[in-house]
């Protein structure tokens, strides 16, 4: 979460007063090893909340899996530099639910720290619950706007109580702007994220899902991934076995003979 009375976040080359100058260095000498990784706070209020959180998380790992310069992960700290309101800079942190970066190093981290980095995620997603959905749509919308975050996506599993489900923002001249929704190649209408090149939809059970239009075909879940990767070892002892025994025939029948 972000620190209370916190201004937005500095933009990368923003001057500094003179009087801040050494605080500024002090804080840019920080790295993840001694910035705190953990807000002691629960992964999600619910299985609501967390079926659609791991999810993404999972499925769109696996959709760049190939590429080592992508970073995808959840429930992390992204730390950056704020000021206060008399300009002096102080350290900010947020947590995104869902966060992906291109152009960085894939590797396990503590937490991301935007000054170490360069650059800011290129992609959040909030999954909304009921003690976070209006910080969701207001607090954290200012923060990586300003932060400078490409796009912004919010899904609200209860959108019963507070409509849209499902938000999507690009950042637009520094300026966040409603993404509309769009047919999608298979007929169903959903959410570009020019930046992940997917599109997200909420499908008739109210789920969250991400189609890939290079595929045809949704994300599947780690379950379907798993269960995929086991059928395929299976397949792949099978036809190992069958081999043994066709050689063992083969051997056989040169003995016969």
């Amino acid at each position: 979460m972000a620190e209370g009375g916190l201004a937005l976040p500095m933009q990368p080359g923003s001057t500094c007063d003179p009087r801040w100058r050494a605080q500024l260095e002090a804080l840019l000498a920080l790295d993840e090893r001694s910035l705190p990784s953990s807000d002691d706070e629960p992964m999600a209020d619910s299985d609501t909340q967390l079926w659609p959180l791991t999810y993404s998380i999972h499925a769109i790992a696996a959709r760049f899996a190939d590429r080592e310069d992508v970073y995808v992960s959840g429930d992390l700290f992204v730390h950056y530099v704020a000021r206060r309101e008399a300009g002096m800079p102080v350290h900010g942190q947020i947590a995104p639910d869902v966060l992906v970066v291109f152009g960085v190093e894939d590797r396990v981290r503590d937490s991301y720290v935007v000054w170490r980095e360069g650059k800011p995620p290129d992609f959040v997603m909030e999954i909304s619950s009921n003690r976070s959905w209006r910080r969701d749509r207001i607090e954290k919308r200012t923060i990586y706007e300003a932060m400078g975050v490409k796009e912004y996506f919010i899904y609200d599993p209860r959108e019963k109580f507070r409509p849209p489900r499902l938000i999507g923002l690009r950042l637009q001249q520094s300026r966040y702007r409603e993404i509309p929704f769009e047919p999608m190649p298979n007929g169903k209408r959903g959410l570009r994220s020019t930046t992940l090149g997917l599109y997200a939809r909420v499908d008739g059970g109210g789920r969250l899902r991400w189609f890939d239009p290079t595929g045809g075909g949704y994300l599947r879940t780690y379950e379907q991934l798993d269960r995929e990767r086991r059928d395929a070892e299976q397949r792949q002892r099978a036809a190992e076995a069958e081999l043994a025994r066709l050689r063992e025939e083969l051997r056989q029948g040169g003995r016969n003979d």
